[in-house]
């Protein structure tokens, strides 16, 4: 391994408070491997690029680790680290190594309006989509100032739908919903997508029986039944 070879190399070069004149340039994006390196070269500088908390680092691209939870509190600590819910060739996240995903996750950031009035809750999902399963956990600029935008609520809609392992498909799905219910964000649709963890992300569980491709295909036969009986004379 090549965090073997510079720890070999800095053996004949230990500094007067002993450490390794020799360090090693490593990712933070998973930090469990970052800690057991700290562990086995204990006497290596580890330059960490993109080191903040467990989260944070949109240059990571590799998601080796594979989570899973049924309850806020086991959601919450897999929330805590930056995650993707598309599985990718190689673990590497790119749309080119796209090969499927179960789970399709929109971003609301309430950016559709400056007027706490019509901003849209957490538990406003419930209604908006009654019976539809879903998860809403909020995201790690929830209730702050983000540029020039005050504090509101923001948060991320988990749908879980049937596996798709064609990334348009994917990506239709997304634009779909996204066209239906517009204050989600437009620009986090496609299928290379991952979110920043949050150490205080808060997790909302809706449980239902009905699919998001199947509830938006009954609001469009109701829609359209509704413009039929206002075009008939």
């Amino acid at each position: 391994a090549a965090a073997d070879l510079v720890s070999r190399h800095g053996e004949i070069a230990f500094g007067k408070c002993g450490y390794s004149q020799v360090a090693a340039l490593v990712s933070a994006g998973n930090p469990d491997s970052l800690r057991s390196l700290r562990a086995k070269y204990s006497r290596v500088f580890l330059l960490v690029d993109g080191l903040d908390y467990p989260s944070g680092n949109a240059k990571n691209c590799r998601y080796p680790n594979v989570g899973a939870g049924s309850t806020p509190e086991k959601l919450k600590q897999l929330f805590c680290y930056d995650h993707t819910f598309i599985r990718f060739k190689n673990n590497y996240r790119s749309i080119d190594n796209f090969e499927a995903v179960a789970v399709a996750v929109l971003d609301n950031d309430n950016d559709h309006s400056d007027d706490p009035g019509e901003g849209i809750s957490v538990t406003d999902i419930s209604r908006l989509f009654p019976d539809v399963p879903c998860i809403a956990y909020t995201s790690r600029n929830h209730m702050k100032q983000k540029g020039n935008r005050s504090p509101r609520p923001r948060f991320h809609v988990a749908f879980p739908v049937a596996p798709i392992t064609d990334p348009n498909q994917f990506t239709a799905l997304m634009q779909r919903i996204q066209a239906a219910y517009p204050f989600f964000d437009d620009n986090a649709l496609d299928a290379g997508r991952f979110f920043f963890g949050n150490p205080d992300t808060e997790v909302y569980i809706f449980l239902g029986s009905t699919s998001i491709d199947r509830f938006l295909d009954e609001q469009a036969a109701e829609d359209a039944f509704a413009e039929m009986e206002r075009t008939i004379p």
